[in-house]
């Protein structure tokens, strides 16, 4: 059954959006009909606006679609909790949202969209922006399959899209996004068996990160974790994630600020954590406050063809990880500012460190000279020790069987390879090493 909302028939009344007038009451009679008939596609009219002045309640077996354009909904004023949230926290199947506009109007709105358990969930051609002082965009509260998010862009948030506990089969794809407060993709488990995200692809998105204010936590471009924070292996972990062909770029400032009066950059750029079978390729991260990728606690993994340049730390850490392949990225005039200062220096294009085991690096090109302030120490770090200040047992552990095949460096100040680890495998004899 097919419903436009200014000619619903059925005895229900149409919404006028015209931008000024509260729609909510007619809009939801208009949703709850079309649930009562088993769903059904709601028509809004395109390139117009529909004010709500609280949140509408959607069903299963629904599709949103604008007529033409893009229909924009907008918050009335402060008190919108979200735009569109479920009944209850019960399954939810089969809903689409097309080539809708969501407007926060920088009030206090939380969320855009909020779905619970469930699956078969597609966001697609939409537009979330002025969400600056609620929460995420679009969040996925407890467990859901089959979700894909595409084609949609997020400006001007607090944060883009956030998944909780356990979900499956993810596809985020060619999203755009601007002005964030906080992560544009964050994937969170938990250190119990059954909160983690499995079958993941984040494909083709670009983020852009703004600089941030004094004293606030740092925020990344593409956020998973489970939260081992003990490098004790109980927690969860991710399965079966795709990182492919994504571009972040931070604010070329440091993380944290240089002090408490000064605006502040990007965390990790792309921060990978607690994955089990993990593919990272194609990927740039450039201008990050810390690291370009954060591969931490990841185990039988590729990191491959990705660019990692300008970046604050290292281009690219292996951290708590094994059976990792690091081949073919180019990393360059990383170290902008940390050398030297504070931290655990040095860090390189490439670091290894922290009880990372049977780790390859081969075919990388690892730069100090070109574009860019700052240069690279070393093109590849291999740190004997690097202590979590969490990790309570055992908080000293060196990494083992790492092979450095054949890479390329050039212009990296201090030489070609730094390593500190007895059982490294240096297989170019050309390369230089230190200490």
């Amino acid at each position: 059954m097919i419903y436009d909302v200014l000619n619903p028939g059925f005895g229900l009344n149409p919404i006028t959006a015209n931008g000024s007038t509260d729609d909510k009451t007619n809009f939801q009679l208009i949703i709850n009909h079309a649930n009562s008939q088993g769903g059904g596609e709601i028509i809004l009219p395109g390139n117009r606006t529909i004010i709500i002045s609280s949140q509408l309640t959607i069903y299963s077996n629904l599709t949103f679609r604008s007529s033409h354009g893009k229909t924009v909904i907008k918050a009335l004023a402060n008190g919108v909790y979200s735009f569109m949230n479920f009944a209850t926290e019960s399954t939810t199947y089969s809903v689409t949202i097309d080539g809708i506009e969501f407007d926060g109007g920088g009030f206090n709105t939380t969320h855009g969209l909020i779905f619970l358990s469930g699956a078969n969930v597609k966001v697609i051609n939409c537009n979330f922006k002025n969400f600056n002082l609620g929460h995420q965009a679009i969040m996925f509260k407890f467990s859901i399959n089959n979700v894909t998010i595409k084609n949609c862009t997020f400006d001007n948030l607090n944060s883009g899209i956030f998944f909780h506990q356990r979900n499956q089969n993810l596809r985020i794809e060619d999203n755009h996004f601007n002005n964030l407060n906080g992560h544009a993709i964050h994937l969170q488990g938990s250190q119990t068996a059954a909160h983690y995200c499995s079958d993941v692809i984040i494909r083709g998105n670009h983020i852009v990160i703004s600089p941030q204010p004094p004293n606030e936590p740092g925020i990344h471009g593409i956020y998973m974790t489970c939260a081992d924070t003990d490098f004790d292996g109980t927690s969860a972990h991710h399965e079966n994630i795709v990182v492919a062909d994504n571009i972040v770029i931070g604010p070329s400032l440091s993380f944290p600020a240089k002090d408490s009066t000064v605006q502040g950059g990007a965390a990790d750029l792309i921060s990978l954590k607690d994955i089990i079978r993990l593919k990272c390729y194609g990927n740039t991260a450039r201008n990050g406050g810390d690291l370009g990728y954060a591969i931490e606690r990841c185990h039988y993994g590729v990191v491959s063809n990705n660019t990692a340049d300008q970046n604050n730390r290292c281009g690219i850490s292996i951290f708590g990880s094994s059976h990792i392949s690091v081949t073919g990225n180019v990393c360059g005039n990383n170290e902008q500012d940390y050398d030297g200062e504070n931290g655990n220096p040095p860090y390189g294009g490439i670091r290894v460190e922290f009880d990372s085991v049977h780790v390859i690096l081969s075919g990388n090109h690892l730069y100090g000279q070109g574009v860019g302030v700052g240069t690279q120490k070393y093109g590849i770090v291999v740190k004997e020790n690097s202590i979590p200040a969490s990790a309570s047992t055992n908080p000293i552990r060196a990494p083992f069987n790492i092979k450095i095949g054949v890479n390329h460096y050039s212009g990296n100040s201090l030489g070609d390879i730094y390593n500190e680890v007895t059982s490294t495998i240096i297989q170019d004899a050309s390369a230089s090493v230190a200490p």
